[in-house]
Protein backbone atom coordinates (compact mmCIF):
# COMPACT_ATOMS: atom_id res chain seq x y z
CA UNK A 1 0.00 0.00 0.00
CA UNK A 2 2.78 2.25 0.80
CA UNK A 3 4.17 1.90 -2.50
CA UNK A 4 1.07 2.62 -4.61
CA UNK A 5 0.83 6.17 -2.34
CA UNK A 6 4.33 6.62 -3.18
CA UNK A 7 3.69 6.29 -7.16
CA UNK A 8 0.33 8.29 -7.33
CA UNK A 9 2.51 11.06 -4.95
CA UNK A 10 5.09 10.95 -7.88
CA UNK A 11 2.32 10.92 -10.36
CA UNK A 12 0.65 13.73 -8.50
CA UNK A 13 3.80 15.52 -8.45
CA UNK A 14 4.90 15.37 -12.16
CA UNK A 15 2.03 16.51 -13.31
CA UNK A 16 1.78 19.63 -11.02
CA UNK A 17 5.04 20.05 -12.69
CA UNK A 18 4.29 19.29 -16.22
CA UNK A 19 1.18 21.75 -15.87
CA UNK A 20 3.03 24.65 -14.40
CA UNK A 21 5.40 24.27 -17.54
CA UNK A 22 2.92 24.28 -19.76
CA UNK A 23 1.21 26.71 -18.68
CA UNK A 24 4.62 29.21 -18.51
CA UNK A 25 5.78 27.82 -21.77
CA UNK A 26 2.06 28.98 -23.21
CA UNK A 27 2.18 25.57 -25.48
CA UNK A 28 -0.50 26.74 -27.44
CA UNK A 29 1.68 29.98 -28.84
CA UNK A 30 4.16 27.70 -30.15
CA UNK A 31 4.49 27.02 -34.00
CA UNK A 32 5.18 23.33 -33.54
CA UNK A 33 1.98 23.09 -31.33
CA UNK A 34 0.25 24.17 -34.96
CA UNK A 35 1.33 20.82 -37.06
CA UNK A 36 -1.23 18.27 -36.99
CA UNK A 37 0.82 15.84 -39.04
CA UNK A 38 3.90 16.54 -35.82
CA UNK A 39 1.57 16.02 -32.68
CA UNK A 40 -0.27 13.17 -34.71
CA UNK A 41 3.77 11.64 -35.18
CA UNK A 42 4.38 12.26 -31.52
CA UNK A 43 1.65 10.76 -30.37
CA UNK A 44 2.14 7.55 -32.55
CA UNK A 45 5.62 7.82 -31.62
CA UNK A 46 5.06 7.61 -27.98
CA UNK A 47 1.89 4.59 -28.60
CA UNK A 48 5.06 2.63 -30.17
CA UNK A 49 7.48 3.31 -27.41
CA UNK A 50 5.18 2.29 -24.27
CA UNK A 51 4.23 -0.90 -26.30
CA UNK A 52 7.90 -1.48 -26.62
CA UNK A 53 8.98 -1.39 -22.88
CA UNK A 54 5.65 -3.35 -21.57
CA UNK A 55 7.04 -6.19 -24.10
CA UNK A 56 10.54 -6.03 -22.48
CA UNK A 57 9.36 -5.71 -19.28
CA UNK A 58 7.18 -8.78 -19.49
CA UNK A 59 10.16 -10.98 -21.21
CA UNK A 60 12.04 -9.37 -18.46
CA UNK A 61 9.90 -10.37 -15.66
CA UNK A 62 9.60 -13.91 -17.07
CA UNK A 63 12.74 -14.81 -17.53
CA UNK A 64 13.26 -13.37 -13.51
CA UNK A 65 10.34 -15.80 -12.38
CA UNK A 66 12.03 -18.69 -14.32
CA UNK A 67 15.31 -18.32 -12.58
CA UNK A 68 13.76 -17.57 -9.21
CA UNK A 69 11.78 -20.77 -9.40
CA UNK A 70 14.46 -22.99 -10.75
CA UNK A 71 16.16 -25.05 -7.68
CA UNK A 72 19.51 -25.05 -8.54
CA UNK A 73 20.80 -22.01 -11.00
CA UNK A 74 23.61 -24.38 -12.35
CA UNK A 75 21.07 -26.75 -14.14
CA UNK A 76 20.07 -23.64 -16.37
CA UNK A 77 23.27 -22.08 -16.91
CA UNK A 78 24.44 -26.24 -18.23
CA UNK A 79 21.64 -26.19 -20.68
Amino acid sequence: MKKILQSLGYIAIGTVVMLLLFYLIKVPHVKFAESEFLLSYIGIFLGFAFSVVTFVMTLVDKGRQRVLSAPDYTRLVAK
